[in-house]
């Protein structure tokens, strides 16, 4: 079973809010601040854990689990809704939305500092040129949570210099296993963003060091979609200081959809 966290708005026109979380994460990370944000201006927003994750089933086959596993979680959420969804996806759950929307019905799409549209390889090869040691452990164990082994590498990998200590102490202790199966899936599984008929808004941010800024300007650049960058933000939108400009911009991108 999918456990689907919500915050319903009661009356209005405004689409529904998928929220889809990156990996190793789950519904919580949405929890923190975006879904009564949204609700308290009239969207109703829910935010799922994908199977394998947070209170979700599946934790016990997790690692057979890949993206479209993923994105049928996602199509059994959106079938029981009302009206078609403007879709959010972070970081993997960038790539688990635009699998999904090759076929499946929404209404616009957001992609968060999403895994790119050429896929992660050349950021993670990136990344394993900067932290050999902590990736090659990973690798070799198929357990992409040990890249979240300490607090320096949470900050590291995810967030700013700036960024409160408490932020990163608890993201890192909500942080869960990933399926190796999807993790390799990031590197050749990729988007076809002509197949995709939505609108759909590209954010990113400058000071990402696990999505690069190029890597989101070329995703942006493949849906010709409007693309913001945030100057002082890196990988977690939803959650470092800033996170309620990431949300404004959003909201302010939906209403004129509307």
């Amino acid at each position: 079973m999918l456990n689907v966290v919500s915050r319903k708005s009661a009356g209005g026109t405004a689409p529904p809010l998928v929220f889809v979380h990156g990996a190793c994460s789950s519904a919580a990370f949405w929890e923190a601040h975006y879904l009564d944000w949204f609700a308290a201006r009239g969207l109703s927003s829910y935010a799922l854990d994908l199977r394998g994750h947070g209170h979700s089933d599946g934790h016990d086959r997790l690692q057979t689990c890949g993206i479209r596993d993923y994105g049928e979680d996602v199509r059994q959420v959106v079938g029981g809704l009302e009206s078609a969804p403007v879709l959010i996806g972070h970081s993997m759950g960038g790539l688990v939305v635009q699998k999904y929307l090759e076929q499946g019905p929404a209404r616009a799409a957001v992609l968060l500092a999403s895994c790119p549209v050429g896929g992660m390889m050349r950021d993670g090869l990136r990344l394993l040129s900067r932290h050999p040691m902590v990736f090659g452990r990973a690798a070799a164990q198929k357990r992409l949570r040990l890249i979240y082994s300490s607090e320096e590498q949470v900050r590291a990998l995810l967030f700013t210099p700036a960024t409160p200590a408490e932020i990163v102490r608890d993201c890192m202790r909500q942080l869960g296993e990933e399926s190796w199966r999807a993790c390799r899936e990031m590197n050749f599984l990729l988007p076809h963003p002509g197949r995709v008929v939505v609108p759909v808004l590209v954010l990113g941010g400058e000071l990402d060091n696990m999505v690069s800024a190029a890597s989101v300007r070329r995703t942006a650049a493949a849906y010709g979609a409007p693309c913001v960058m945030f100057p002082h933000m890196a990988h977690m939108l939803n959650l470092e200081p800033g996170w309620d400009e990431v949300a404004a911009t959003i909201l302010s991108w939906i209403n004129e959809l509307r």
